[in-house]
């Protein structure tokens, strides 16, 4: 039996062997197309022996092709010597070339031996102007051609390629698609370099904000409504901290303790006596502290002062008199003290104020009313300065001036001049809807001016579902960047206010202070005596005196002797080892 010897082989298609899918000087035959492969070693290895590992597969053999006009143009056969031969005489003798010379675009040629022609566009003329009816040469992939094609053709073949993110349609309108525009797009100016929108935001206003990464709007009354916590109120996204307005109020935006605010429910213990205003009652000559005793020695003291002679209200320069009704001078009025303090003082309508000056003279300050037709009210500010009326000449500052007082009507013709004018914005008609791309947008192109109005109106209404990780653009230091809305509330937490995932809330010690419903209060016992300022007036305590043979004498007073001899003259006192001493008396 004849012995066969088949090569490794492939027939599907013309694909070789793999680089070291052969052995050293192993044969592979692709049937295909008829070519034949030679395992070899072209690594530089020491040895190549037959066997080895070889590192590619080279062609070492073509099918023979007896073709004489070549007209299959094969690219995988060899062509026999009769068919070159039959090629060469058939087209030898056809013309001869004297010379070759260079045309536009240029440069070489001769007229013997080898020749170069080589392509030099600096040999063409300049072109100014490009019309979209002007030609361009261009090779057809499809037969080699040379073929033309216009200006205004090739802008259209061109746009017709751009898609994705950005299509350009015939004539050059160019569309971004939605929500193609990426943050690497956005210019780092976006935020600083808009309008600033100064001191007049509105609960309306709105932002951007991310919603779990997604993009949305919402107005800034929500993220006032977001940042309220406990103890501070919203209302059109404006913050107030809450108060009772009983025992605290707000004052010129500072939380106080109201005047009367503070109850007997609040007061923690009780008020020592260095907390009062009078803390004592002096009973003839000798103070006695509250919670002291009035002793015998006291008394006889009292019983021994003058009774008798002039009357006179207080005998110390520190001593008040005070008249819980009214008081009648029939004569003149003589204050000999620096001060004199009046309430209320009601004048006759007919009546004047006459202020003399610092110099006695015929010249006086009258200060009169008109003849009210209702009760008026004229408040003098809290504020040192001079009252301006209409006849002084005096200037009137801005600080007189309402807000918003100022019309039309005060301006003086041509008083605005070009520098009170903000310059005009130029926008251009020549850009179609959605037109910029992101292919065609260079990172950090988009600066603020090319931001629209409704970037931020137009966007989904996020709601009221604010939450602690959704994110704003905020531009840092003319950087812009992005952050959540939690670390907005932590800086905005200052003195007295505390923040947690964003939430603010105001910060009590729930001893002194609470909150209740979301407003501050002072807590029942809250008020120890380490908080009380100064001394405790009278009028704050519920019983300020005591009452002696029906004489009240408050806390601070003086029981005199006559309050003592009534109380003696209405009961039958027994004295017991007791010395009364002083002049004659009768029995």
């Amino acid at each position: 039996m004849a012995n066969t010897i088949l090569m490794k082989s492939r027939q599907a298609d013309a694909t070789g062997p793999g680089a070291t899918a052969l052995k050293v000087g192993e044969l592979a035959v692709n049937t295909f197309d008829g070519r034949v492969y030679l395992g070899t070693d072209l690594s530089g290895s020491a040895s190549r022996a037959a066997g080895g590992a070889a590192t590619a597969s080279t062609n070492v053999g073509a099918p023979i092709l007896d073709e004489d006009n070549f007209s299959s143009n094969s690219a995988t056969s060899l062509a026999t010597q009769q068919s070159i031969k039959a090629y060469i005489d058939s087209n030898a003798g056809t013309g001869d070339i004297t010379g070759v010379t260079a045309g536009d675009g240029l440069s070489g040629g001769g007229s013997s031996g080898g020749v170069t022609i080589t392509l030099d566009l600096n040999e063409l003329g300049t072109e100014t102007s490009i019309a979209q009816a002007d030609f361009i040469a261009m090779v057809d992939a499809t037969d080699n051609g040379s073929e033309k094609i216009t200006f205004s053709d090739l802008e259209d073949a061109v746009f017709g390629n751009v898609s994705g993110d950005a299509t350009v349609a015939a004539g050059g309108a160019l569309t971004i698609a939605s929500s193609a525009v990426e943050g690497s797009m956005l210019n780092n100016n976006i935020v600083s370099g808009l309008n600033d929108i100064g001191a007049a935001i509105a609960a309306t206003d709105e932002m951007i904000i991310s919603d779990a990464g997604t993009i949305k709007r919402t107005d800034v009354s929500r993220l006032g409504t977001f940042l309220a916590g406990d103890g501070i109120a919203v209302s059109s996204g404006v913050l107030a901290v809450g108060v009772d307005d009983s025992s605290i109020e707000i004052d010129s935006d500072a939380i106080r303790v109201k005047a009367s605010g503070v109850t007997n429910a609040m007061l923690a213990g009780s008020i020592a006596n260095g907390k009062l205003a009078n803390s004592a009652i002096t009973v003839g000559g000798t103070a006695t502290s509250l919670g002291g005793t009035v002793t015998g020695a006291h008394i006889a003291a009292a019983l021994n002062s003058d009774l008798g002679g002039n009357f006179t209200i207080g005998n110390q320069s520190s001593d008040t008199a005070t008249f819980s009704g009214g008081v009648t001078v029939t004569g003149d009025l003589t204050v000999s003290g620096s001060t004199t303090t009046v309430q209320n003082v009601a004048i006759g309508a007919a009546d004047a104020i006459v202020f003399e000056g610092a110099t006695a003279n015929d010249h006086e300050l009258t200060l009169t009313l008109a003849d009210p037709t209702a009760d008026r009210t004229i408040t003098l500010p809290d504020t040192t300065g001079t009252v301006v009326t209409t006849g002084d000449s005096g200037t009137v500052t801005a600080t007189m001036l309402a807000a918003d007082s100022v019309d039309s009507s005060e301006l003086v013709d041509g008083s605005i001049d070009t520098a009170h004018i903000a310059n005009s914005q130029v926008t251009t008609a020549k850009i179609a809807g959605d037109a910029i791309t992101e292919a065609l947008i260079a990172d950090d192109a988009v600066e603020s001016e090319h931001i629209n109005n409704n970037v931020i109106s137009g966007q989904s209404d996020i709601g009221a579902a604010i939450a602690a990780t959704d994110e704003l653009l905020i531009s840092d230091a003319g950087t812009i960047k992005r952050t959540d809305v939690s670390r907005i509330g932590t800086f905005l937490a200052g003195d007295g206010l505390a923040v947690s995932s964003g939430v603010l809330a105001v910060g009590v010690d729930d001893s002194s202070v609470e909150i209740n419903s979301d407003a501050l209060r002072v807590k029942a016992s809250g008020i120890t005596n380490a908080m009380l300022a100064g001394s405790i007036a009278n009028a704050k305590l519920a019983n300020d005196g005591i009452t002696i043979a029906g004489a009240d004498t408050s806390l601070g007073g003086t029981i005199t002797a006559a309050t003592i001899a009534a109380a003696i003259d209405s009961e039958t006192m027994t004295l017991t080892n007791t010395t009364i001493s002083g002049g004659a008396y009768s029995t």
